[in-house]
């Protein structure tokens, strides 16, 4: 092979790798701005969720068993985040802000 075939082909694979990283780059911040957002607009994010009689979308059932939202379920005004999601939210805050810079 010549020089200069070898040296495209080099500059064609560099290439091809700065894409892919940019690509993969680009899924991780989707990934992230999506995990912040479940963490502050939904039920399984919320200390009330499932676990204590405040949460007002819990409901009992003709069974008398208590029935509440899905994890996925969007939060209601009495939502407060649990203290485990809000650390983890704020690792992938300061995540995405490291990566956005």
């Amino acid at each position: 092979m010549s020089n200069e075939l070898v040296n495209f082909l080099d500059n064609l694979l560099e290439a091809d790798t700065k894409r892919l990283q940019e690509i993969e780059k680009r899924e991780k911040i989707s990934e992230l701005k999506e995990k912040i957002y479940d963490y502050n607009n939904h039920c399984g994010s919320c200390s009330y969720w499932m676990l204590h009689p405040e949460c007002p979308k819990e409901k009992r059932n003709l069974s008398g068993r208590k029935e509440g939202p899905s994890m996925s379920g969007s939060k209601c005004k009495k939502f407060v985040m649990e203290e485990g999601d809000k650390k983890q939210m704020e690792k992938h805050e300061q995540e995405l802000k490291n990566m956005t810079k």
